[in-house]
């Protein structure tokens, strides 16, 4: 509860920071962002130490996904609305992942999970669903655009916002007075999935949620840098397991299974991404 207070007040207050020309700098807008992932993960992390019963879980995932569809029907998109939205998604992730890492056997299974889980985001992001996602939410802010120009904000803000635009988590941009869809919440799967697995494999939680909030954070920097959308997801996974390789000698011991499941998750989604580059490939 004190967490997702402190998330909504985050937003409020970083909404009714002064507006900047131009919508302010990057700097101000990159930090925005960063305070706004740290508070979401410290959201998940805490959330992922207790024990929920089925029911719970249960209750909690038919609640996120009542109010998101809820917000879509009524076309409620602005001011607020966007942390609301991102705390439904939130608990829309927090069971799922905690039954992906509840489920975990060894703290090892780690490894083939986000590996198969990252190379299937990117899958995604390059010929999937979230490209589709991505191409409809520059439509629809194309439309907006157009519309603002012609008849003004008030009729563009009656447009059909599409689902699309429901399943991403927006973030507060100090300066420009507005929320942009940051991260997706396949990505808050994940790190809900990493945390719980730390705390039922008594891995410290701290470098869990260190290694993941600066994964988030490169990988927009990245993305901010190269001027193009990236996937945030392989960059949680991978930056995350690789300090745990790191810092953690337990999670070098894999079993046989456990590096042939890392080799087939990475070479089916591997050979999927190459077919694509090829003529034939195309459907």
């Amino acid at each position: 509860m004190l967490a997702g207070a402190a998330w909504v007040s985050f937003f409020l207050l970083t909404l009714a920071f002064p507006k900047q020309p131009d919508g302010g700098s990057v700097t101000l807008q990159l930090l925005s962002v960063a305070i706004g992932i740290v508070v979401l993960c410290g959201l998940l992390i805490a959330s992922q130490r207790p024990f929920w019963s089925v029911f719970a879980r249960t209750f909690m995932f038919l609640a996120g996904v009542l109010v998101v569809t809820g917000l879509y029907a009524l076309n409620l998109h602005s001011g607020i609305v966007p942390a609301f939205t991102a705390l439904a998604l939130m608990v829309i992730a927090l069971p799922l992942g905690y039954w992906i890492g509840e489920k975990m056997e060894r703290a090892t299974h780690l490894i083939p999970l986000a590996l198969t889980m990252s190379m299937a985001d990117i899958y995604s992001v390059a010929q999937g669903p979230t490209k589709k996602i991505a191409e409809d939410l520059v439509a629809h802010q194309e439309k907006v655009a157009e519309v603002t120009r012609q008849a003004g904000q008030a009729v563009a803000s009656e447009l059909r916002t599409p689902l699309a635009d429901y399943i991403i988590v927006h973030l507060p941009l100090a300066g420009s007075g507005q929320s942009s869809p940051v991260l997706g919440m396949g990505d808050f799967i994940i790190l809900a999935f990493l945390f719980r697995a730390a705390w039922v494999h008594h891995i410290h939680p701290g470098k869990v949620f260190a290694a993941s909030v600066l994964s988030v954070f490169v990988a927009l920097c990245a993305a901010l840098l190269l001027n193009k959308p990236l996937p945030a997801l392989p960059f949680i996974g991978i930056g995350t397991i690789g300090l745990l390789l790191i810092t953690e000698p337990r999670m070098r011991r894999l079993n046989r299974m456990e590096v042939v499941c890392s080799i087939i998750g990475v070479g089916v989604f591997l050979v999927l991404l190459l077919v694509k580059l090829f003529p034939g490939g195309q459907g």
